[in-house]
Protein backbone atom coordinates (compact mmCIF):
# COMPACT_ATOMS: atom_id res chain seq x y z
CA UNK A 1 0.00 0.00 0.00
CA UNK A 2 2.77 2.44 0.93
CA UNK A 3 4.64 1.70 -2.29
CA UNK A 4 1.47 2.30 -4.30
CA UNK A 5 1.00 5.65 -2.57
CA UNK A 6 4.63 6.53 -3.32
CA UNK A 7 4.08 5.59 -6.96
CA UNK A 8 1.06 7.91 -7.02
CA UNK A 9 2.99 10.73 -5.35
CA UNK A 10 5.80 10.32 -7.86
CA UNK A 11 3.43 10.28 -10.81
CA UNK A 12 1.64 13.41 -9.65
CA UNK A 13 4.83 15.39 -9.10
CA UNK A 14 6.47 14.24 -12.36
CA UNK A 15 3.39 15.28 -14.32
CA UNK A 16 3.60 18.86 -13.07
CA UNK A 17 5.05 20.31 -16.24
CA UNK A 18 5.56 23.80 -14.80
CA UNK A 19 8.04 22.48 -12.20
CA UNK A 20 11.67 21.64 -12.75
CA UNK A 21 13.19 18.74 -10.81
CA UNK A 22 14.28 20.96 -7.92
CA UNK A 23 10.74 22.31 -7.74
CA UNK A 24 9.42 18.76 -7.65
CA UNK A 25 11.63 17.96 -4.68
CA UNK A 26 10.47 21.10 -2.91
CA UNK A 27 6.84 20.18 -3.61
CA UNK A 28 7.36 16.71 -2.10
CA UNK A 29 8.94 18.17 1.03
CA UNK A 30 6.07 20.62 1.48
CA UNK A 31 3.52 17.81 1.09
CA UNK A 32 5.31 15.35 3.36
CA UNK A 33 6.86 17.55 6.02
CA UNK A 34 5.00 20.84 5.76
CA UNK A 35 8.22 22.77 5.26
CA UNK A 36 10.63 23.85 2.57
CA UNK A 37 13.51 21.56 1.61
CA UNK A 38 16.97 22.94 2.25
CA UNK A 39 19.36 23.35 -0.66
CA UNK A 40 21.34 20.39 0.66
CA UNK A 41 18.19 18.23 0.78
CA UNK A 42 17.29 19.22 -2.77
CA UNK A 43 20.79 18.34 -4.00
CA UNK A 44 20.80 14.97 -2.24
CA UNK A 45 17.32 14.15 -3.50
CA UNK A 46 18.22 14.99 -7.08
CA UNK A 47 21.40 12.91 -6.79
CA UNK A 48 19.30 9.94 -5.63
CA UNK A 49 16.85 10.32 -8.51
CA UNK A 50 19.69 10.52 -11.04
CA UNK A 51 21.48 7.53 -9.55
CA UNK A 52 18.37 5.34 -9.55
CA UNK A 53 17.69 6.26 -13.16
CA UNK A 54 21.30 5.46 -14.10
CA UNK A 55 21.30 2.09 -12.31
CA UNK A 56 17.99 1.10 -13.88
CA UNK A 57 19.03 1.93 -17.43
CA UNK A 58 20.34 -1.55 -18.35
CA UNK A 59 17.17 -3.20 -17.03
CA UNK A 60 14.51 -0.75 -18.19
CA UNK A 61 14.58 0.57 -21.74
CA UNK A 62 11.78 3.10 -21.32
CA UNK A 63 13.03 6.39 -19.90
CA UNK A 64 9.57 7.32 -18.58
CA UNK A 65 9.40 4.16 -16.46
CA UNK A 66 12.92 4.74 -15.12
CA UNK A 67 12.00 8.29 -14.22
CA UNK A 68 8.83 7.30 -12.38
CA UNK A 69 10.64 4.52 -10.52
CA UNK A 70 13.38 6.94 -9.48
CA UNK A 71 10.89 9.50 -8.17
CA UNK A 72 8.94 6.77 -6.42
CA UNK A 73 12.17 5.71 -4.70
CA UNK A 74 12.64 9.26 -3.47
CA UNK A 75 9.05 9.31 -2.19
CA UNK A 76 9.73 6.07 -0.30
CA UNK A 77 12.77 7.64 1.34
CA UNK A 78 10.77 10.72 2.30
CA UNK A 79 7.87 8.81 3.88
CA UNK A 80 10.16 6.41 5.74
CA UNK A 81 12.12 9.21 7.40
CA UNK A 82 11.63 9.90 11.11
CA UNK A 83 10.46 13.41 10.28
CA UNK A 84 7.48 11.96 8.42
CA UNK A 85 6.68 9.28 10.99
CA UNK A 86 6.95 11.25 14.24
CA UNK A 87 5.24 14.51 15.14
CA UNK A 88 7.49 17.02 16.87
Amino acid sequence: WVMQRCDQMAESVVQEAKLDDAGRVRRLYRKAYGREATDKEVAKSLALVQEVERVMQPREAKAERRRLAAWSSLCQVIVSANEFIYIQ
